[in-house]
C-alpha cells in the first residue's frame, strides 16, 4: 500500500474535512502498491492508465481527476546517476496529490523529510513548486562545476597555450550533453503551464 500523507491546513483536523491535501506516494515497482493501484475506485481507468504510461519525455496532461504531469528525474543515491534518470508522476488534483515513481526518487524523498516542518506546503500546488525546486537545486551544483572545469581548460588554453586531450574534451561533451538532457526534461513541463490557463487556474 502506498504512503498516504495528509498536510495543508485541514491535516490535523478529521479526515473527513475538505480543507487540506492528501498524498498518495505510490512506488510501482512495488507489487502491493501496485495492487493497489489498480483495485483503487476513486479514479477513473484513463487516469490510471496515464499513471501506469512510460515517460518517455517530460510533459502535462489533463485527466479527469486534475492535472497530470510526467517528469524524468533524478534518482536517489549517494551518487546522483545524471545517465539513467528515473520517471515521475505527479497528479494535482483540488484535495490531492499522487506521486507515482519507480523505485526511489531523489526529489520525492527530498519531500518526503521536509513536509513535517515546512509550513508552506499547503495545496497541491505546492508540491509541484518544491518538487521543480529541488530538482533545478540539485542542478545548480553541476551546473557550477561543468562552467568552472570548462573555465579552466580556456584558461589553460589562453594563457599557455595548452590544447587539452581529445579524452578531456569528450567528456565534457557527454557532461554538457546529460546537463543539457535534465534541464530540457524540467523546461519540458514548465513552459506549457506557464501559458496555459487551465493549468494556471489550479493555483
Amino acid at each position: 500500500m502506498p504512503e498516504i500523507t495528509r498536510f495543508g491546513s485541514g491535516k490535523a483536523g478529521d479526515k473527513t474535512c475538505p480543507d487540506g491535501v492528501t498524498w498518495f506516494d505510490i512506488n510501482i515497482a512495488d507489487n502491493a502498491d501496485h495492487e493497489w493501484l489498480m483495485a483503487w475506485q476513486e479514479i477513473s481507468e484513463q487516469t490510471r492508465t496515464a499513471l501506469l504510461e512510460p515517460a518517455r519525455f517530460s510533459h502535462y496532461e489533463q485527466v479527469p481527476e486534475g492535472t497530470l504531469l510526467s517528469m524524468r528525474t533524478l534518482r536517489s543515491g549517494e551518487k546522483d546517476d545524471r545517465t539513467d534518470p528515473g520517471d515521475l508522476k505527479l497528479l494535482i488534483g483540488p484535495a490531492t496529490a499522487i506521486t507515482l515513481r519507480s523505485g526511489k526518487v531523489a526529489a520525492v524523498d527530498q519531500l518526503r523529510q521536509n513536509l513535517p516542518s515546512n509550513k508552506s506546503l499547503v495545496t497541491a500546488v505546492d508540491l509541484l513548486g518544491f518538487l521543480v525546486t529541488g530538482m533545478t537545486n540539485r542542478m545548480e551544483p553541476v551546473i557550477s562545476d561543468l562552467t568552472q572545469d570548462i573555465d579552466d581548460v580556456e584558461d589553460a588554453m589562453l594563457d599557455g597555450g595548452l590544447v587539452p586531450p581529445q579524452k578531456t574534451l569528450s567528456e565534457f561533451q557527454r557532461r554538457i550533453f546529460r546537463t543539457r538532457r535534465q534541464v530540457n526534461y524540467t523546461q519540458q513541463v514548465l513552459d506549457p503551464m506557464t501559458t496555459d490557463p487551465r493549468a494556471s487556474a489550479l493555483g
